[in-house]
Order: C-alpha cells, then structure tokens, then sequence
C-alpha cells in the first residue's frame, strides 16, 4: 500500500520538526562546549576529540545506510510485484537488467509470475504469526540499539566508566521481550511498529534503516577515547595463561572487537528481518491470505544475507573465548574451570562451525542454481546448528557445574583461584615487594623523642569524620552551608622566627542549594544570588581544645572585616586567606549566572547578609543575544533568553563541580 500525499506531507513535516529540533540541540551542545574548553585552555584537546567522534560517525552511518538501504533497495526489485489483477502492468515493473542476472528464468517486465508454480506457499494462519515475530525481534533489536543511544545522548557519557554494550544473548532477548510485553509504552511502539509496517512497509522499513544507521553511529562515536587508545598501545610485558596474550590485547585490542562485533551484530540482523518483511508482505499476502513461497532470486538474496550474519556470529563467538577473562561464573572473578573445560571447547567448535556455515551460504549464493539440493541441506545445517548452540552454551557448562565442578568445588577451582592471586599481585606489583621480619625492640628514649619531634608534633589525633561532624554543629552557619569533606594537608607555619610544617585538616564550606529553604527556591536565587560558599576551617590533627572539641587555626565567618577569624598572628601571616569565595567545589552542581544586575549572597552577618559581585576570571560571557539562545537551549534553562538582569559583563560559570570539570577535560581519569 502506498501514502497518499496528505500523509506524505504529514510525515515530511514530522520528520522536519524533529530533524530541526535534533539539529538545534546537537548545535547548542557543540557551541557550548567549544566556549567551556576554551575557557578553561583545552580547545584543541576537544576539538581532537570532536574530529575523531566526527569521523567515526561519518563512516559508521554511511556504511551502515549503504548495506540496509543497498539491501531493501535489491528487495524492492525483486519482490513480487502487487497481485495482477489489483494494479495496471505499469506499476510492476521490474529492473531487468537486474533480475536477469540473478535469475534469467525470473518473469520478464510483460509477463505476470506465475504465482501457482511456486512450492512452499505460506497460508494467513503461518503468515501472520511468521511476520509478527520478525517485527518482534526487530523491536528487540530496536530496543536495545535504542536504550543505548538515548543513555548517550549529549552530556550524559562518562567515559572514564563507559564500558561496551552487551550483544544480544539470550538473558538480554529474554529481559528485553519482558519489557515489550509488560510496559505499556514498549507494548504500544510494538504494536504501532507492526501496524506501520504492514501497511507501510517500503516506506518505515527504510526510514527506520536510516534512524538506525544513525544511532549505530551515534553510539559507537562516543567510544572515541577507546579507539585514539587503541592507535597508542603499549605492551605490558605480562601475559595471561590461557590463550597467552599479552594483557595490553585486553586494554587496548579487545574493546574494539567488542564495537564492531556489537556493530555488525546489529546491522545485520536488521537488515537481515527488513529483507524478509519485504518479500513476505509482498505479492498483496495479506489480502490475498497467502504468501506464494520465496522466489529463486529472493532466496539466493536470502542466502547471501545469512552467510554475512553466520560471519558476524562467527567473530562474536571468536570474541566471547576471550571473554572468559572476565567471567563471575566460578568462585573467583576470571576463567573458572567450566569456563575453561567446558564453554571455551564449546565456544571454539561454535565458531568454526559459524565459519564454516557462512563460507557454505556465501558458496551457494555465488555459485548459485535455481534447483539444487544444497538449499534445503543449507537449511538444515542451520536447525543443526542452533541445537548445538543449546548444547554448547547452556546444557553443557550447566551439566559439568552441577555434576562436576560443585561437589568438587575446592579441587577443581583451586588451580584458577591461584591464577587469579597471582594475576592481581602481579597488577599491583605486590609481587616484587621484598618481605623482611621486623622485631621491634621496644626501647624507645628521650633522646629519640627529641631527635625525631617534628614527627611526633605530627602524629595524627583526630580522623575527618569526627571533625566533619563538629564542623556541621559549630561551623556550618547556616543550613544551606556545608562541609562534603575534610582533606590532610601540610603547611609551613611561621613560629618565633622560624617555620614549621604543621599538618592539619582543611576543609572547605560550600553552598548546598538543594538546602536552601523551599520557598527560597526561586529560579533568580538559584542561578545569581545563591552562587558560592565561603570560607573554610583549618584544625591541627595533634591537638584538642578544650571539652575535646577540634582546636581551630581557621574558623568562623568573621564579623570584624577580616573575613575569617584566625588563632593569632602567625597563622594570619601563614595561610593564604585572600577572598575565599567558594564558587567551584565537589557538590557545586548548578550553573550560575554572575556579573549580572542582582547582587549575590556572598556570606551572613548577624541576622543580615553581605552582598557582593564576582570579579574572578572564570566564566563564559553571554553578552549577546544569540549566546543566550545556545546555553539556553545547552541548558534546558529557557528563562536565560527573557529575563532582563543580565548586564554585557555578564557571565555563565558551567561545570562547578570539580571532579565533573576534571572528568570532562581529561575523560580516562576515575
């Protein structure tokens, strides 16, 4: 069935809208990402990155759009033309040059199909049950495909844990056919996907190979990181001892195999189900309550698709041996002994079995002839195979756990529980350590004492929890006021003339706006008054005040105009106070906006508050108007293009967490 035109414009203004929006947001992220890193002095780190992401999508959509629409194009050419007594002649032509060479038998352009010479036909009772579980396993594949690129979508990949998606095996099919049938949304897109197809087939089975090919690139693009690795590795010069690689195959290697086993995976068998939709709702099926059988030329098609899907699960199977390296099977993380006895033989004869089955389609669909025996041995081979499937990847490794491995558990673990000691003493270089007996003599002297007594000065006392608790009773101020941490660190102290290194306990007071009171929480308190903490405590980890409180180098917020109070002189003259505005921390996870005409909180006094205006470099300056449409939109904050409190000195302070700000510039860091 064809659109009309009234659709055809609907789904072309759709389309536009979405493209637009896809386009808008795309735009605004790279703009604005480009004026961060150029900021903080990293452009050309990101514009690497970007060159790279770039490329990698490029060439994975455009060869993913050539072999989905390349394929359903050949389909649309050899399916069988509407039923002849439905449509005039003209409408049913078919490329001859084409359909000569894969089958001269095939009807030429004035000659209907003779539809009853066909063996095999399918009946509506098999049909519909037949398409509906293609568009089923479609929809898994959509699923999954899907999921993954909407999890990667702009700011929400953390690369220093991204890690390669999981191929569809059959726990994955299994958890994602649930979510089909039981979440209503699933549930509604499979039934609106099945209801498209079957009236609009041509149309939305190419316009899904396009969306797909889109997100395949999409997806393996954010693994840009992992392939700039892969063209730098190194060698490790230790190799592991099953297969005897070097561990660098594992870092550097082997996630790349994984992308493209993933990508091609997916790839195929998409093009492998639209391919047969094509050909099953062709020839008005559904209408006329009969599929007439594939056609020699549909077959040998058919044929060549499975040879390239045999060798994407070939490489799959070749992939999961080396796998077993991070198995949770056994006892102990790493190849356990079913995994080594029992699904590494397995997995082996799967993968020469999956070569060999698709270099025998492949033969057949070269060498093809219109009646031969081999296509219903082929056929065969491929029910012979998924029995061995079954076989090798859950009754075999089941069978020897049970029967073998759990009643001799110690005996038969042992040997891989050594690997794995041995492995992670080797990884931490535990294994060079040189171990000596160390007899103490327990005749500690005064002349000890006084030799070594900067270090007992420096014999720690207190630890950060304790501290962090009587910072938040006597210290915190106020409730949106908090300390996340209290770090060790050493400074010289100025005593009598001279200088001593004194450790202490420094912890920083950041603002906590999630506490600031609910009726506080207005979108201009937000983004331009509640930007910054302010202030720290400093406490020396040797000594107590007095009921046992932490004794204070630093502390308050003083009332004098000397911004913190300190313990005397020469702590004044010793730590470098300068203006502690805080407006980058560890739970600083908002943007503001700073320079504008709305004064900020810089810190309480008393019952009232000081004010004050940032003057410090940071920030991206949002001083014209189509600025405040690209971070509007960067950052789904859509009342930065209509409030009038903005100022040409204006500025954006984004990422103000600082493990975000390190995460994003240096992305391999944890």
């Amino acid at each position: 069935m064809t659109l009309n035109v009234l659709e055809m414009k609907t789904i072309r203004v759709f389309i536009g809208c979405l493209g637009l929006w896809l386009f808008l947001d795309i735009a605004a992220h790279l703009g604005a990402e480009i004026f961060w890193f150029q900021e903080v002095g990293y452009l050309e780190v990101f514009l690497q990155r970007l060159l790279t992401q770039g490329s990698l999508w490029l060439f994975i959509v455009s060869l993913s759009a050539i072999y989905l629409l390349g394929n359903l194009t050949l389909a649309q050419r050899l399916k069988y033309p509407p039923f002849p007594n439905s449509m005039p002649i003209q409408e049913i032509k078919i490329s001859r040059k084409l359909t000569t060479f894969l089958s001269p038998q095939y009807p030429t352009n004035n000659q209907s199909p003779q539809w009853h010479n066909y063996t095999n036909k399918i009946k509506l009772r098999w049909l519909l049950p037949l398409i509906l579980g293609l568009i089923f396993l479609m929809c898994l594949v959509l699923a999954q495909y899907g999921e993954i690129a909407l999890s990667y979508w702009p700011g929400k990949v953390n690369q220093s844990s991204l890690s390669v998606p999981l191929l569809l095996r059959v726990d994955i099919i299994l958890q994602l056919g649930k979510q089909i049938i039981y979440q209503p949304l699933y549930l509604g897109l499979f039934g609106g996907l099945s209801m498209a197809i079957l009236i609009y087939s041509k149309f939305f089975l190419k316009a899904i190979a396009i969306i797909f090919s889109l997100s395949l690139g999409w997806i393996l693009s954010q693994y840009w990181s992992k392939i700039l690795l892969s063209f730098h590795p190194i060698s490790f010069d230790h190799s592991e001892p099953l297969f005897g690689k070097d561990i660098s195959f594992y870092i550097f290697h082997l996630p790349i195999w994984e992308l493209l086993g993933f990508w091609l995976i997916g790839l195929s068998l998409y093009g492998f189900i639209s391919v047969i939709l094509t050909y099953l709702l062709s020839a008005d099926s559904f209408r006329e309550a009969i599929f007439p059988g594939f056609s020699s030329p549909q077959m040998r098609h058919l044929f060549g698709l499975s040879g390239c899907l045999m060798l994407v699960v070939s490489l799959n199977y070749w992939l999961s041996r080396y796998q077993l390296l991070y198995s949770v099977r056994g006892v102990s993380y790493g190849a356990s002994y079913t995994d080594v006895k029992a699904q590494l033989p397995a997995d082996t004869i799967l993968y020469i079995l999956s070569v060999a089955i698709a270099l025998y389609l492949l033969w057949l669909t070269v060498f093809w002839q219109q009646k031969s025996s081999h296509h219903r041995w082929a056929i065969y081979t491929l029910g012979m195979y998924i029995t061995f499937i079954l076989i090798g990847n859950f009754i075999l490794p089941m069978a020897v756990q049970s029967f073998i491995v759990e009643p001799n558990e110690l005996q038969k673990e042992q040997p891989y529980i050594m690997r794995n000691i041995d492995l992670t003493r080797q990884a931490f270089n535990l294994d060079v350590i040189d171990s000596q007996i160390f007899n103490p003599t327990g005749k500690l002297t005064e002349a000890d004492i006084k030799a070594n007594e900067l270090t007992i000065k420096n014999i720690r006392l207190w630890d950060q929890e304790p501290l962090l608790k009587t910072n938040r009773q006597l210290q915190q101020i106020r409730p949106y006021y908090q300390f996340p941490d209290a770090d060790i660190d050493r400074y010289l102290i100025k005593n009598n003339g001279t200088q001593e290194k004194q450790q202490v306990l420094i912890a920083a007071r950041e603002l906590n706006y999630p506490d600031v009171p609910l009726p506080a929480q207005t979108w201009v308190n937000q983004n331009m008054i509640y930007t910054h903490g302010y202030g720290f405590t400093m406490s020396p980890v040797n000594t107590v005040a007095a009921a046992g409180l932490p004794e204070y180098f630093v502390k308050d917020i003083s009332q004098n105009g000397s911004v913190l109070n300190t313990s005397n002189a020469n702590i004044r003259a010793s730590i470098p106070i300068g203006q502690p505005r805080i407006y980058y921390g560890e739970i600083s996870n908002t943007h503001v906006m700073t320079g504008t005409k709305v004064k900020e909180l810089d810190y309480p006094s008393g019952s009232d508050n000081v004010y004050n205006t940032y003057d410090g470099l940071g920030g991206i300056h949002i001083n014209s108007l189509w600025k405040r449409w690209l971070f509007s939109i960067y950052l789904k904050d859509w009342k930065m293009v209509f409030t009038r409190d903005f100022l040409p000195e204006t500025k954006v302070l984004l990422r103000r967490n600082i493990n975000q700000r390190i995460q994003t510039i240096a992305p391999f860091l944890k």
